[in-house]
């Protein structure tokens, strides 16, 4: 079978032009979706990174708080302690300068 160049020109140059665009349209939809659910997913994990982020800054500020909070009591407990020894010196000298 001969094909003379006008059928060319006229009917085959034209379909096969709209099988590679159309081959062409198909590839871009699908690299689309595909970029699309790699972008979801990237956003996905960056939010969960986010959040995990999110976590470990409260438990540190509650680390930290906790332990300004032990020693602020510590303190407090050895300067009470350090005003009840002197409390009772003072009450040995009181003691002592009666007798």
């Amino acid at each position: 079978m001969t094909v003379s160049p006008a059928t060319v020109s006229s009917e085959i140059i034209p379909k096969l032009t709209l099988v590679v665009l159309c081959t062409i349209a198909v590839i871009a939809r699908f690299r689309n979706i595909t970029r699309q659910k790699w972008n979801y997913r990237k956003s996905a994990v960056s939010g969960q990174l986010s959040v995990v982020s999110r976590e470990l800054k409260a438990h540190a500020t509650r680390t930290a708080v906790s332990r300004e909070l032990k020693a602020h009591a510590t303190r407090t407990a050895l300067s009470l302690f350090y005003l009840k020894a002197k409390w009772h010196r003072l009450r040995r000298c009181e003691a002592l300068a009666d007798s």
